[in-house]
């Protein structure tokens, strides 16, 4: 009797799924073109209002700015007043409010969310 060899096709992993996030979603800020702050082009980051930790928020475009490498590393030593600055330019109570949900994402979602990203 033979054996029928199948090609398993293979999952991404979590870890492969939340790396392909993280470069898209920092492509697509950096692709604004300009600091959100002081307008340089050069040197462009994408930056988190909260951490990257908060996996519900990692993803979410009214939690990212793009930001270049001197005022990103500004935001990390002035969190005072980046937080002020920000709320001139994001919705800082949609922020409050997304933060409160600690509802963990599942892996399906990840691949859902890339997707979506992705066409935009």
């Amino acid at each position: 009797m033979k054996k029928l060899h199948r090609k398993l096709i293979k999952k991404p992993s979590r870890k492969s799924l939340v790396a392909k996030l993280d470069k898209l979603v920092s492509e697509k800020v950096r692709a604004i073109g300009r600091c959100e702050r002081c307008g340089k082009k050069e040197t462009l980051q994408c930056a988190h209002i909260y951490s990257r930790t908060y996996k519900h928020l990692r993803w979410d475009y009214e939690n990212l700015i793009c930001l270049c490498s001197g005022c990103h590393f500004w935001w990390h030593l002035n969190p005072v007043e980046a937080t002020v600055w920000v709320g001139t330019i994001k919705d800082i109570n949609y922020l409050v409010q997304m933060r409160q949900n600690t509802t963990p994402i599942k892996d399906w979602e990840l691949q859902e969310l890339y997707e979506r990203i992705k066409e935009v």
